[in-house]
């Protein structure tokens, strides 16, 4: 399972969940696409086309010899949105050289500079020719892949728009990793709610289950991506980020302007009443 190099804005996620789940019915690919499409007409069609083929080739659905199509999905992982989006983000990212891997993990590392503004990062940068200025060389993109990777970080749960502006085209990309970790908490159940968890036990499953993430941690130091979506749940009453006084093992969160609380931890306790951050 990828996200496909050959990813474009109009693959959007939505679109190719819709896919996937019909998909688990097993129907023809004509008779997938009538329904989808409600026959309104060849622009739908070639809407259409181009979703579904960008599907096959990240491996989401398959098609037999007789135009059969089916999903590498359970019923299950496409119940919801979400947690289609949280098996797409523990599948996709094992994949270490695709573009999309590469681009998400080096999005992830960036640092926030303190005017996120004025200074030049990618934090204020609104258009894809803008952000593809920004990455590295080797990725060897295009303005219409940088389109679709913003709309499938946003989709997993690993970012967001800022929420002024004439459009999501056109406006940056902010670091909004708590939903992808809610999703994680919410769905794997990687521990045990209401019991202490050692920030060490707590980081290594994480980049066991979720591998964008393991660029995030360095050394006991979390990168701001994923330091601001511990922040944003503690806040949200879902998990208690603790300190204990002269604890050997202690992790550190990158600084934040915005939150006063200390930003070293030693263990991480997951609230009982988590509820979903979207």
């Amino acid at each position: 399972m990828i996200i496909a190099d050959s990813l474009r804005q109009e693959a959007m996620p939505e679109m190719v969940f819709a896919i996937c789940k019909m998909a688990l019915l097993k129907p023809k690919k004509e008779a997938m696409q009538k329904m989808i499409t409600l026959e309104s007409g060849e622009k739908s069609a070639l809407q259409f086309a181009r979703v579904y083929q960008f599907s096959i080739k990240c491996g989401f659905v398959s098609e037999a010899g007789d135009e059969t199509v089916t999903t590498i999905f359970t019923e299950d992982e496409l119940s919801s949105f979400r947690h289609f989006r949280h098996a797409v983000l523990r599948g996709v990212f094992s994949e270490q050289e695709t573009a999309f891997t590469k681009a998400a993990k080096w999005y992830l590392r960036q640092n926030i500079p303190e005017d996120v503004e004025k200074e030049h990062s990618v934090f204020s940068l609104g258009t894809a020719a803008d952000f593809l200025r920004e990455l590295p060389d080797d990725l060897n993109v295009d303005e219409p892949f940088v389109l679709g990777f913003r709309f499938w970080m946003v989709a997993l749960g690993l970012a967001s728009f800022t929420p002024l502006g004439p459009g999501p085209v056109s406006r940056p990309l902010l670091f909004a990793t708590h939903r992808a970790i809610s999703d994680w908490l919410e769905f794997s159940q990687p521990f045990q709610k209401e019991v202490r968890i050692h920030a060490k036990d707590f980081f290594t499953r994480l980049k066991t289950d979720c591998p964008v993430f393991d660029g995030c941690i360095k050394n006991n130091t979390i990168a701001p991506s994923l330091s601001s979506g511990l922040r944003v749940l503690q806040s949200c009453g879902d998990i208690e980020l603790i300190r204990v006084a002269d604890a050997g093992d202690v992790w550190h969160l990158s600084r934040s302007a915005y939150y006063s609380r200390s930003n070293d931890l030693t263990d991480i306790v997951i609230k009982e009443n988590h509820h979903v951050s979207l």
